[in-house]
Parts: C-alpha cells; sequence; structure tokens
C-alpha cells in the first residue's frame, strides 16, 4: 500500500485539560504519535490563552468536514483507538470525515476557513490566525 508520509514534521498540540499538565512535564514513556508509534520529543509546553472565534486562517492542519472554504484530500479516520491485551491490534473508536489541508510552502501561507471550533491563540503571529480544536463524538470508555 502506498502512503504519503511527511519528513522531519513539527506538530502544535492544544491540550484543553489542564489536569493534564503534570503528564506532559514529565510522562512516564516516549510520547508516541501515528499508526506506526512515531516518538514525539515534546519541545515546549506553555499556557495560553483561546479565544473562540467563526472565521480564520489555519495553517497545514486535518479540520472536521463542514469547514466552508476548507479544501482538500477527504478522510474517513477514527478519532481514537482502544487499547487491548498486550499484543493485540488496537480496536478503531469512532470513525469522523475531516478534510486535509495541504502542506504549505512558505512558513505564513495559511488558509482562510469558517466554522465552529475556531480559537485564536493568545500566542499567534497574526491577528487572523487560529486554530481549530476538534471535538470528540464519542468518547472511549
Amino acid at each position: 500500500m502506498r502512503r504519503q508520509f511527511h519528513t522531519g514534521p513539527r506538530l502544535d498540540v492544544y491540550v484543553t485539560a489542564t489536569n493534564l499538565r503534570a503528564e506532559i512535564d514529565a510522562p512516564c514513556a516516549a510520547p508516541c504519535l501515528g499508526r506506526s508509534e512515531d516518538i514525539a520529543w515534546i519541545s515546549l509546553v506553555r499556557e495560553i490563552e483561546l479565544t473562540p472565534v467563526h472565521t480564520g486562517a489555519v495553517g497545514p492542519t486535518l479540520i472536521a468536514e463542514g469547514m466552508t472554504n476548507a479544501m482538500g484530500l477527504p478522510l474517513t479516520l477514527a478519532e481514537w483507538f482502544q487499547l487491548g491485551p498486550f499484543g493485540r491490534p488496537r480496536q478503531p473508536g469512532s470513525i469522523a470525515r475531516f478534510i486535509a489541508l495541504p502542506p504549505t510552502y512558505l512558513p505564513d501561507e495559511r488558509f482562510e476557513i469558517s466554522g465552529n471550533y475556531l480559537f485564536h491563540p493568545s500566542d499567534a503571529h497574526g491577528d487572523e490566525d487560529v486554530v481549530y480544536l476538534h471535538q470528540w463524538y464519542k468518547l472511549p470508555k
């Protein structure tokens, strides 16, 4: 199977559950991301303010289907995976439709979109810059 992949990616993660701060500051194991358990490095943790907005400019990311002006690759993906017994495959949780906004070649290139769950971070570079925070449809038990 052919798959796309990125080399040297950077991922900004916004966590609104502030009670997870201790786990982020001192994880008990190496944080892993992706289907191949790629190891991630946490290079910066800071608290910021997020202001809800309806329109703004986002960088390359995955956003939920239904955002206005969001053009990219449509994907059907599991929102989360349930861990099973050791050595057994993970089970996919709820399935949702996403739009993968394409990678950009200029650092400040962004996409103007409108919709719900957009927030302007207090540390944003531009006044129109926003981030999308996904709302889980069904959380794992």
